[in-house]
């Protein structure tokens, strides 16, 4: 049976009936060429799902990250039912690089660049084997520890500069007023 806008069901009680009518249904689902497995790995899912708490552009995506493969995150990549690549690059997260994205096994890639993440990058990924670690674009993130304290150093010299040229002219200012009041007494 082919349904149209002109077909229409009634449903009617028997006459003998003192409640609504039943419907039973039966729907047959059929996927076509998917092969399913078990899905993502459980680690691998609930690591995505922190970066989801933490990041509310990326609540959006639901369901298995990589299976079926057909219909897979578009940030995530899969090896089978393990995340092997993520690229958040250009989405403007701001905040500090998770601990726990380090803590993927099969992760490889990992593209974070021309966002707004600041502080170290944690030591999870800065020491991870075979991982290539996309990070340029983020002003605010120290890619090393010599990096980051030479950013705070100089921040402290800029702002102690800034007290003794504050206070030189006051010093000069004084002067040259005393000056005119003397000169014009």
């Amino acid at each position: 049976m082919t349904l149209s806008a002109n077909n229409s069901f009634t449903l009617v009680p028997t006459e003998n009936s003192t409640l609504p009518p039943l419907v039973n249904a039966m729907e047959v689902f059929i996927i076509g060429d998917f092969p399913l497995d078990n899905g993502t790995r459980t680690e691998d899912v609930e690591g995505l799902a922190s970066l989801q708490e933490a990041f509310r552009l990326l609540k959006n995506w639901g369901g298995d990250p990589c299976l079926p493969k057909l219909y897979s995150w578009d940030w995530v990549k899969c090896d089978g039912d393990r995340v092997t690549t993520l690229n958040l690059s250009n989405n403007s997260l701001s905040a500090k690089i998770p601990e726990f994205l380090g803590l993927l096994p099969n992760l490889q890639i990992l593209n974070l660049e021309h966002n707004r993440f600041s502080g170290t990058i944690p030591a999870s990924l800065s020491t991870k084997k075979d991982l290539i670690l996309r990070v340029s674009g983020n002003p605010q993130l120290c890619t090393s520890n010599s990096s980051c304290t030479n950013s705070v150093t100089s921040t402290k010299a800029n702002s102690s500069f800034r007290t003794r040229k504050n206070i030189l002219e006051m010093v000069f200012t004084t002067i040259v007023s005393s000056l005119i009041v003397l000169h014009l007494s």
